[in-house]
């Protein structure tokens, strides 16, 4: 008989809350290979072939009775979000009787909101060399998206 490893691949799921109308938190499977944390952005599909940035809202291993789809991606390595804001928004949500995805449309700047083909157009600006030496390689890769196509799709 051998011991379990304690390193093993389990399923976990996170309730997340989209920038959407929908009248409940949407279940989202991961493995626990991923370290997630409450208030990250996260990659989510909906439907068929929408994508939208998510706000974590909880974290378990309470599988729900019907067939979750995965988290793509972890956009933040902190979160955006904080646990009192979370319980704010929460509140907001009941005493107004609206939507999670509502509140958040309304307590997340535009810049932190992905939503499937958002379209991103070149501003006017200059940088200086500096400037661009310091750039993230991503951060170069859409300057240079821009340059070349004058706009860019995240689909």
């Amino acid at each position: 008989m051998s011991n379990k490893s304690k390193h093993t691949i389990e399923l976990l799921y996170a309730d997340v809350i989209l920038p959407l109308a929908v009248p409940k938190l949407l279940t989202y499977h991961y493995y626990n290979s991923i370290e997630m944390i409450v208030g990250q952005r996260v990659i989510v599909n909906v439907g068929k072939q929408k994508q939208f940035s998510a706000i974590v809202f909880q974290i378990h291993n309470n599988k729900p009775d019907y067939i979750t789809k995965p988290i793509i991606d972890i956009l933040d390595e902190n979160p955006v979000v904080n646990s009192n804001q979370l319980k704010l928004w929460s509140w907001i949500s009941r005493y107004y009787m609206t939507t999670m995805g509502e509140v958040m449309i309304a307590g997340l700047p535009n810049s932190l909101k992905i939503q499937s083909e958002s379209k991103y157009l070149p501003a006017s600006f200059d940088l200086e060399d500096k400037e661009i030496l310091s750039l993230k390689e991503n951060e170069q890769l859409i300057i240079d998206a821009l340059e070349k196509n004058n706009q860019m799709t995240l689909k």
